[in-house]
């Protein structure tokens, strides 16, 4: 893998964990992984939305996720 900084092209890097793109395990290796997102997040203020008492601490995605922080 290359690892890209603005488009510039900074590093490569061999991974040595995880499931390849594609590998048929993935969709049961992410359930496993994710179902403790909402122990590891709690206490974390999270980010703040546009609603005043609403923060987001993080955001699950169909096979991905981003966790987030107040500054």
């Amino acid at each position: 893998m290359t690892v890209l900084v603005d488009g510039t092209k900074q590093a490569r890097v061999r991974p040595s964990r995880g499931v390849k793109q594609g590998c048929s395990l993935s969709p049961l290796l992410f359930p496993l992984y994710i179902k403790d997102v909402d122990c590891i997040a709690e206490g974390v203020c999270g980010a703040v939305t546009g609603v005043d008492d609403a923060l987001v601490t993080h955001m699950l995605y169909a096979d991905d996720l981003c966790l987030t922080k107040c500054s």
